[in-house]
């Protein structure tokens, strides 16, 4: 309901005013009723109303007096005035106020509600634009984490032109205007540690500070922005071409996040690049640079540096395999789990024969990780299912403070790796008929084949058709058509449809076909089964 109050020194024009017009007809409710403008004033302290309509002339405090206080007060109440015409002096002082609606007496009840009746849409109306605004406002807040990831993402891809990332960018109003680009990576130190032991609600507490604490830091020297990556990662990029300036920033980073969260931050930097179009190799090296903390340890800033590739960023995984790791990776293909683990045993024995540095343990095992993890994504499951959500391979295995109990930890994962794919095997033949079905239950009413469903699972027709036919005991062709029979049937009792209609519907384009081939797994004809 839209509320007014009336606002006059006579009573029975209050009254005729509130009782000679149906304003409940027009969503409008009177609330109060006041003799001045003091009482006026006095009552809107408590009962806050959409308008006031009042007469000019009162005793204690006249309409504009009132109408002052009202509009300093109260910006968003509306005013109406009432006055005779020999208040012309009034008239152009309420102008002065700002108030556009004067009204002269006596005003007929039509001008009255019209005039209210006028406010009242437009007071609905900037309230809904209002709400609306807000409501956008609020909307792209919440999803400016996104943007800012779905913008990286796409920048990383090489998926927009110039004119793309300049409308994308002033949108979210990031500058990215260069002349040099820098992408930083910054990883949580032992963050699978202590995610571990608090909530996820916790956690993610935790990473939107750090977030905070880089995105400030970040954004007071330099343009660009920040967005979360994986796990407890997030990617910066910025603009500069003083790299010492770029160091100095994010050892203050860590300064910062040391000295408000207790936590340690280890940040990896690419080269710089003059184009956005080359933003993934500044992104890449980035990733290079942090896989020093395996090697050099927690808590510091890495430089990417091109000479140092080969030894130091790629020699996880740019070494040939071993021939254990090779033998490893066979008994994980075949799904021979008491091989497997045994082939771990001697792989640490011979650790301990030899001798080998604890650090070197700790970097052989990361790689032999590494290859789990492929082995799990050639089969298309993400490490989450083995590994947990959280996992990151050289933080996990950083944890361990002796051998025995690292390879402990090895052969359960390993273990545990060996029955998911044996699962995840039972379990393929099953997921690709029911993705078929799921296919067919969707595009029935087009003309589909079998090399077309065969095609969207991924298999060869041969293959698809004994698969089918295994798991659900009747034939593609046969399951495909008693699928559209029974679509046909609904359609022949619910709809009023012409038969030819229908069939062509249910992804029949010959009437007599289909006619033929609905009497084969009815009995009946369509005209027959919808009459009966």
């Amino acid at each position: 309901m839209f509320r007014m109050m009336i606002v006059d020194d006579e009573p029975l024009v209050r009254k005729g005013i509130a009782t000679s017009i149906d304003w409940q007809e027009h969503g409008i409710e009177i609330v109060a009723e006041a003799g001045n403008g003091k009482d006026a004033l006095q009552r809107l302290q408590s009962l806050p109303v959409d308008l006031v309509l009042a007469d000019i002339r009162m005793p204690v405090m006249t309409g504009i007096e009132m109408s002052e206080q009202i509009k300093e007060r109260y910006p968003d109440t509306a005013i109406v005035l009432l006055s005779g015409y020999e208040d012309f002096g009034y008239a152009k002082a309420a102008l002065q106020i700002g108030i556009q609606n004067y009204l002269l007496k006596p005003a007929s009840a039509e001008k009255l509600i019209s005039v209210i009746v006028e406010i009242r849409d437009k007071k609905r109306q900037e309230r809904q634009s209002l709400k609306q605004e807000m409501s956008r406002t609020r909307i792209f807040n919440e999803n400016l984490p996104f943007l800012k990831y779905k913008l990286m993402s796409s920048l990383l891809k090489g998926e927009l032109g110039a004119a793309e990332i300049e409308e994308k960018s002033r949108t979210l109003q990031i500058d990215l205007q260069g002349p040099e680009y820098h992408i930083l990576l910054l990883d949580i130190d032992d963050f699978w540690l202590f995610s571990e032991k608090q909530s996820q609600k916790q956690n993610e507490a935790f990473t939107f500070a750090v977030f905070n604490i880089a995105e400030e830091t970040l954004l007071s020297y330099f343009s660009g922005f920040v967005c979360y990556g994986e796990l407890n990662r997030l990617v910066a990029l910025v603009s500069s071409h003083k790299i010492h300036s770029l160091l100095a920033v994010c050892q203050e980073i860590q300064a910062n996040v040391k000295r408000h969260l207790k936590l340690s931050v280890t940040i990896g930097i690419g080269q710089s690049c003059s184009s956005l179009a080359d933003i993934r190799r500044s992104y890449q090296e980035a990733v290079q640079a942090l896989k020093e903390k395996v090697y050099r340890g927690k808590g510091q800033v890495f430089l990417f540096a091109a000479n140092q590739r080969q030894d130091v960023f790629d020699g996880e995984r740019s070494a040939p395999f071993t021939a254990e790791e090779k033998t490893m990776v066979r008994h994980l293909k075949l799904m021979d789990e008491k091989e497997l683990l045994q082939s771990i045993r001697q792989y640490f024995l011979r650790f301990a024969s030899e001798n080998i540095p604890f650090v070197e343990v700790k970097h052989a095992c990361v790689r032999l990780v590494f290859l789990f993890i492929q082995e799990l994504e050639e089969i298309g499951s993400p490490k989450d299912v083995v590994f947990g959500p959280q996992f990151i391979p050289h933080v996990a295995i950083e944890r361990f403070e002796v051998v025995a109990d690292l390879e402990a930890w090895l052969a359960r994962m390993a273990a545990k790796l060996v029955r998911h794919i044996e699962e995840n095997h039972r379990n393929t033949f099953k997921r690709t008929v029911k993705e078929a079905i799921r296919y067919m239950e969707g595009h029935y009413d087009q003309p589909i084949s079998l090399t077309e469903v065969s095609d969207h699972v991924n298999v060869t027709p041969a293959y698809f058709s004994k698969l089918f036919k295994e798991e659900m005991g009747i034939t593609f062709v046969k399951w495909l058509n008693r699928l559209r029979v029974e679509k046909a049937k609904a359609l022949l009792k619910e709809t009023s449809l012409k038969t030819y209609e229908i069939a062509e519907k249910v992804g029949y384009y010959d009437y007599k076909y289909f006619s033929n081939t609905f009497r084969k797994y009815t009995g009946v004809s369509p005209r027959d089964y919808r009459n009966r």
